[in-house]
């Protein structure tokens, strides 16, 4: 489902005019199992995904997140599953303090969600945020989700 309206919200841009076809390659983003999408309204929330598929892949990547100064809360989901390997997943803040990381390791599915929010203006959320994948061997699939308002 994730990956029909992934579709049908890069449809909706390329029909605008946003982006043309040309720019916006669909069959080369399926093909590699990267799927890569940012949308938002000023006024309510910004939205961005990260997924890949592996076949007995090792990689290291990192993604940034850039959350506006008056952000007040963001939200991270995480997920996987893996049949043999290990994926770990990172999250590290704008000032350099890691969250506990997610390992998903052989026959396992695992999703976990967490969640910041800056009630008082005391947590600064704005800022560069990291999330570091590592895979080991995998095979599997991973996504990772964040909400931001």
């Amino acid at each position: 489902m994730k990956k029909t309206v992934l579709l049908i919200g890069t449809l909706l841009i390329v029909a605008t005019g946003f982006l043309s076809a040309q720019e916006y390659n669909l069959s080369s983003l399926e093909e590699s199992g990267e799927l890569f999408f940012t949308t938002g309204d000023l006024s309510a929330s910004t939205n961005y995904s990260v997924s890949k598929r592996l076949e007995a892949k090792s990689f290291e990547k990192e993604y940034t997140y850039n959350a506006e100064e008056d952000t007040r809360s963001l939200r991270f989901e995480m997920s996987g599953t893996c049949k043999k390997g290990k994926i770990i997943i990172m999250i590290i803040r704008p000032d350099g303090k890691q969250e506990p990381e997610l390992l998903i390791d052989d026959d396992s599915r695992i999703s976990l969600s967490k969640r910041f929010k800056n009630k008082d203006g005391k947590v600064k959320l704005s800022g560069s945020w990291k999330i570091k994948v590592k895979a080991e061997n995998a095979t599997g699939r991973f996504s990772v989700d964040i909400s931001s308002k």
